[in-house]
Order: structure tokens, then sequence, then C-alpha cells
């Protein structure tokens, strides 16, 4: 008892009331590397970014990687609060601001309870660690987890789509593929990037790590793009039972989605904002065609691929000319 008393007086050489004491119901030390575990309590110190209030010691207000706060563009005292003048600065799309939401608040979190620093306190070490913690989550037994983690892993994973006000709530739902690894190491490093171009912070130390996200076993684009598109067999057994349904309503809408889908190539977020404004004539030469301008992602367009002002500009033709026709005709039936 007296060698755990001693124990929870300290952590990394902070005070328990500066670190957080609800956090920790016994502290045990590794013989061999010296490195202490803690076992969590449920629920402890997981908060979603709005309900999250870290420790003085530990809200970057006294940051190892703090700038000069004389030569800062941001009016901020902490970590928590420069992260939500970044989000401000990334524009209103409600995706793009709960993605970017999520991956800042998922590595302040692992900063301030897997290695008890700061965000603006993190160096290279750190910030490696934070991109082999993301292959690993979910997919460790819990012995090999525990080698290398304080937290076991159900500390961070919980049920799918539990509110944020929830105190069940976790920032992971499972463990993360290739693609959501990838997004959110490009996420993390644009949050340092604007934090050191701001000057918040001194350096930036994702600068050091390769931004390639690797493949882990069993993964690979060939295998992702195969699970997640449609044999030409599949596509007209669709348009079969499409067109044995009651021409009603739900048909209709069936129709379209499947128009702006398959024929046209939109994403969900476009197919919902689809407008008819977006499709017009447009004459090349002497020969009309009708085309679609699409708005996509960042409010980007998609336009004919024959009116290409740069190569940086994507475009669309609808070829046959029906195709558009035909969107028109069926958004007008369901008009009716």
């Amino acid at each position: 008892m007296k060698e755990s008393a001693d124990l929870s007086k300290s952590y990394y050489g902070q005070k328990v009331e500066d670190v957080g004491a609800p956090l920790w119901s016994e502290i045990n030390k590794k013989q061999k590397t010296g490195r202490r575990l803690g076992q969590p309590l449920k629920n402890s110190e997981i908060r979603p970014l709005e309900f999250l209030t870290p420790p003085k010691a530990l809200d970057g207000s006294s940051g190892t990687n703090r700038g000069d706060r004389q030569d800062c563009a941001l009016n901020v005292n902490t970590d928590i609060e420069a992260i939500r003048l970044w989000l401000k600065a990334k524009g209103t799309n409600a995706n793009t601001q709960a993605a970017y939401r999520r991956e800042a608040e998922r590595f302040l979190l692992w900063c301030l309870l897997e290695k008890r620093v700061a965000l603006s306190s993190a160096r290279l070490e750190e910030c490696s660690e934070y991109l082999k913690w993301l292959e690993m989550i979910g997919r460790e037994t819990p012995e090999n987890w525990q080698k290398s983690w304080i937290y076991p892993q159900e500390t961070w994973i919980g049920p799918k789509n539990t509110p944020r006000e929830s105190p069940d709530w976790k920032p992971f739902n499972s463990s993360l593929a290739y693609t959501s690894r990838k997004a959110a190491s490009t996420i993390v490093r644009q949050l340092f990037s604007f934090l050191h171009k701001t000057g918040y912070l001194k350096f930036n130390p994702f600068d050091q790590i390769p931004a390639k996200v690797r493949f882990l076993p069993g993964e690979g684009k060939p295998k992702e793009f195969a699970d997640r598109s449609l044999s030409p067999a599949q596509w007209e057994e669709i348009k079969t039972h499409l067109a044995q349904l009651p021409l009603d309503l739900v048909r209709m809408r069936l129709e379209v989605l499947f128009v702006l889908g398959k024929e046209l190539g939109m994403r969900a977020s476009e197919m919902i904002n689809a407008r008819c404004g977006w499709i017009e004539y447009s004459r090349f030469g002497d020969e009309e065609t009708v085309v679609i301008d699409i708005v996509g992602k960042g409010d980007k367009q998609r336009r004919p691929c024959r009116c290409l002002p740069s190569r940086s500009t994507r475009f669309l033709v609808i070829s046959p000319p029906e195709n558009a026709l035909r969107f028109l005709n069926l958004l007008e039936k369901m008009c009716l």
C-alpha cells in the first residue's frame, strides 16, 4: 500500500493533481524498463473536443514547442483554442469539419492520455509513435498491446454513432483501414503545418517523418477497388430490377440516384446538393452538347474536358446527351 501511495504522488515527474487523479485506479511499475503502466477507470478523460478540459500542465499554454507569442498570428493561449481556430479556417462544409475535428481530437487525446504531453510539446518521437499506434489499434491482442501502450484498446474503441455528449463516447469504433490511416496522417500534418506557419509552434515535427502510409497485410489497392465496384452483369441486374418496380415516386427517386451515381459519377454529397441549373447546353465549334457542371468537394467544378483551362480542372461530358435529358425528365415527373 505504501509503495502504491508513493507511486501515485507523481507520474512522469508531474503531480497527480496536475495530471488528473481520476485517470488512475492503480499504477504499477514495469521492472525491466521502468515504464509505469496504469489501468484507467471506465469513462476516464476520453472526451470529445468540445467537452475536453486538460489540466493546466497539459493544455499547451506552456508547451515546449510554442513559438514566440509576439510573432504568433493566432490570438490563443491553449492547444484546444488553436485547434478551434484551425477548424474555422477549414471552411463550413459539415463533412470536412467533422473529419478534421475527428483527427485533431484523436491526436490531442492520444498526446494527453497516452504520452502525457501537451500537443504543443509533441516532438518527432511522439508524432512517429502516433502513426504506429494508428496501425495497431483494434488489431493487436491485449497481451501484445500492453507491451507498448498504457491504455488498453477498449479505452479508445466504442460503439459506432454513440452521441458525442454520451459518457460512453469513444474516438474510435474499430481498427483503421489504409484509407482512414492515410486521411488521419494527412489531416494531422495539415494541422501542424498550420500551427507552424502561423507561429504557434516553433517547428513542425511531422516535416521529418515520411508522408507515405504503408499497406498492412491483407490491404492493397487492387482488392480495395475490386470490393467497391460492381460488374456489368450486376449493373444490368439493378437496371432490370428498377424497370420492374411500380412507376411511382420511389422508383423515380431510385432512377435519379442511379443516373447521378452510375452514369454521372457523382458523390453522395454531390447528389444531395445537385441542382437542375448544373445542366446546360454547351457549344463546341458547330456541335452543341449537353453538359453538367458538378460542384463537388471544396466547391470545385467538374466540366467538359474540351473546355479545360488547365490540367488541374476536371470536366465531365454527358455522353450521350440523353442522360442529362433523362435526368431532367425524371425530376420533372417527380414534381408532378
